[in-house]
């Protein structure tokens, strides 16, 4: 069981995660993210960050433009 301190700790996580999944390369990969809005929307823009193509669930918009608009 891993628990994290916030929802950004969490994204960098699941890069981290998924970078070592995917052979240590992320850049070029097409990754698609549904799931709590919060969660999803802040992975996708670690995941897009470290060279991901990333596909959001369209369900899961309004909160990655109103994070996107935050940062």
């Amino acid at each position: 069981l891993l628990t994290y301190l916030d929802h950004q700790m969490w994204a960098r996580a699941t890069v981290s995660h998924l970078t070592f999944l995917l052979g240590g390369v992320l850049h070029g990969k097409r990754i698609a993210l549904t799931g709590v809005p919060s969660l999803a929307a802040r992975a996708a823009f670690a995941l897009a960050d470290a060279g991901a193509e990333v596909a959001l669930d369209p369900a899961l918009a309004a909160e990655a433009e109103a994070l996107q608009r935050l940062a």
